[in-house]
């Protein structure tokens, strides 16, 4: 078996491994090579975010051919999922497996933050503290609090989306949503190994832990990122970190490394309501999901029909086509004219494709070409233009444009799609220039040609202005959503206080899982009437007296308030410890806190080093 054929196996193992059927698994390798095979988009160029902020990292996947094929298969198995779901045939094996493949499937086309977050905030019950130190030790990048929040949020609205008669909302003690889970997890242990071992991206093996040569830098953070034996490319960075955030084995080395829990210990498989009284599977057999290898028969209606959809792709002529995103038809229009179509998307899209829309021919629903949508590394949907070449030396002009942050749909974006041509204006004149030398004589030619040249002339001028003023428009537009963005964010003036006026708390180090409203031990931070503002110390260790940083946090919903760089520890009696200053005006009364204290070496990576949390009194 060759390498194409190799990997058209491991597309057939992974369909049956879903569906567990192989008639319909090899439908859907064949669904899904007809689409990896379709001509993808290119970059013209990406502004928009750089326009907004210069420093901004964009971190995207683009996947090889593999990587998609992988993430196809996930896509097309979805509708054999939701035509047994309606006839009540699954069971609650078969939710397990389709929850955590959409998790990865929606995760893994956006970038590892949201890889990280889904996995193990939603099937494994990491806080966000932990994750956020997980993250943040791997990348070196360092979103705040807020953001682990806002993603978690949308993966849960996608997920209940999918699953919404089978999944039920529940909110914590500390008012955290939530989906109820099963109360034995560890009998679902096998299944979830398996399926992380499976979903897991197929070009991302050699990041494994597992090889060995990943020991040898692994001490420093993100220096695996920079292991010689790995991609170093954005794209080859991103997909090994979404290996190791998914990857049981891997990421229980990264815990272990940082003190916190086993992922198997952690699990939090969601309790499924279901119909029927099937098979739950918690007797789970990894053989009972791996099919006999596909026959040289199967083999070659495979490549019968993918050389079949290559052939129809180039005979078919130009004609109405229609705009589909993850399966629902968006816009239609026809790429001979010169039109215009604009729709939403919501985040979590990835997929957009050219589909023939020839109703009644052999050509109907036919993907053209295919278009991956792009994201930022927590921000959502990343802006850019793109086109998409057609016959006839015509082209679809796909333009990006994200939605605002802080807008309902943040995240989301705005899709302009052009029919247009792909030749410029002249050389039109210049073709009809040609014909008339054919048919004209020398001095007629001359006129003719003078005629000609006048009139491209005149027909570029309009158009370029046309264009330029088009460009100026969509330059004021950005202009006036960078300047409504940057809005100023003042810390509240505060007057020095005199060192004799201000109290000062002694905080101790406690533990997140131990943390809470109902413990007794919890610190009493009192504000004197009128008071403006109090001092935290908290503790570190003696000898350590490099930078730090301090992050504080409401304890119910984890939201960052302040953070404080570049703070230096004293010694105060026998301790040595970092000064917190905490105004008054950013903490409400009888509510909870959280403050975080990481250290900050020379080269700026940081490792936590103290958790506090205390009552506010006023």
């Amino acid at each position: 078996m060759n390498g194409v054929e190799g990997l058209w196996e491991k597309a057939f193992q992974l369909a049956y491994f879903i569906v567990l059927n192989r008639s319909k698994a090899c439908q859907i390798v064949g669904r899904a090579l007809e689409r990896v095979g379709a001509q993808r988009s290119r970059e013209r160029r990406r502004i928009y975010w750089r326009g907004r902020d210069a420093s901004l990292k964009i971190r995207k996947i683009s996947r090889p051919d593999a990587d998609a094929l992988q993430w196809l298969v996930f896509v097309e198995s979805e509708e054999y999922e939701k035509e047994q779901e309606r006839n009540n045939q699954q069971t609650e094996a078969d939710m397990i497996i389709r929850y955590i493949k959409h998790l990865v499937q929606v995760t893994a086309g956006m970038s590892s933050f949201y890889v990280n977050v889904g996995l193990n905030r939603l099937l494994r019950n990491y806080s966000t503290p932990e994750v956020q130190q997980v993250y943040e030790w791997i990348t070196e990048h360092y979103p705040a609090s807020e953001e682990y929040r806002k993603v978690k949020g949308r993966l849960m609205g996608q997920l209940t989306s999918r699953f919404e008669q089978f999944l039920q909302v529940c909110t914590t003690q500390y008012r955290e949503l939530r989906f109820e889970t099963c109360e034995d997890q560890e009998r679902w242990l096998n299944l979830v190994e398996e399926c992380l071992e499976t979903f897991t991206p197929w070009t991302s093996r050699k990041a494994c832990f597992g090889n060995g040569s990943v020991e040898l830098k692994f001490g420093d953070p993100g220096a695996g990122a920079r292991h010689s034996s790995f991609r170093n490319e954005l794209d080859g960075i991103e997909t090994s970190r979404c290996h190791w955030f998914m990857h049981s084995p891997c990421y229980c080395s990264l815990t272990k490394r940082l003190g916190l829990d086993s992922p198997q210990g952690r699990l939090a498989v969601p309790r499924f309501t279901l119909k029927n009284n099937g098979q739950d599977g918690s007797n789970f057999n990894a053989g009972e999901r791996k099919a006999a290898a596909l026959t040289p028969a199967e083999l070659g209606v495979l490549r019968d029909r993918v050389t079949a959809a290559e052939a129809k792709r180039r005979a078919i002529p130009l004609q109405p086509v229609k705009i589909v995103v993850q399966g629902v038809v968006r816009a239609r229009l026809n790429p001979s004219k010169n039109e215009r179509r604009e729709f939403d998307i919501q985040e979590g899209a990835k997929l957009l494709e050219v589909v023939s829309d020839a109703q009644g021919t052999d050509a109907a629903d036919l993907v053209l070409a295919s278009h991956w949508i792009d994201y930022t590394e927590w921000n959502g949907i990343v802006a850019g233009e793109y086109t998409i070449p057609l016959k006839r030396r015509r082209e679809l002009l796909l333009k990006i444009v994200p939605v605002p942050l802080g807008s309902a749909q943040e995240g989301g974006a705005t899709v302009v799609v052009e029919s247009r041509s792909s030749v410029p204006l002249a050389a039109w004149f210049s073709s009809l220039a040609l014909l008339l030398r054919l048919r004209q004589n020398l001095a007629r030619y001359a006129f003719a040609s003078v005629i000609l040249v006048a009139l491209g002339w005149l027909a570029m001028t309009a158009n370029y202005r046309s264009r330029l003023a088009q460009q100026q428009r969509t330059i004021d537009q950005m202009a006036t959503e960078i300047a409504s963005l940057k809005t100023t964010i003042v810390s509240p003036q505060l007057p020095p206080p005199q060192a004799s006026s201000v109290p000062s708390y002694f905080l101790a180090s406690t533990k997140p899982s131990v943390r809470g409203p109902h413990n007794p031990e919890e610190p009493i931070v009192t504000f004197a009437p009128g008071a403006a503002l109090v001092m935290l110390q908290l503790p570190v260790a003696e000898g350590e007296h490099g930078s730090y940083r301090a992050t504080l946090t409401s304890f119910l919903d984890e939201r960052e308030l302040v953070r404080e760089n570049a703070l230096k520890p004293a010694r105060k009696h026998k301790d040595w410890v970092v000064e917190f200053a905490l105004p008054s005006a950013l903490v409400t009364n009888n509510t909870h806190y959280l403050v975080t204290l990481a250290a900050v070496d020379h080269s700026g990576r940081s490792k936590n080093v103290g958790t506090f949390v205390f009552k506010i009194r006023k």
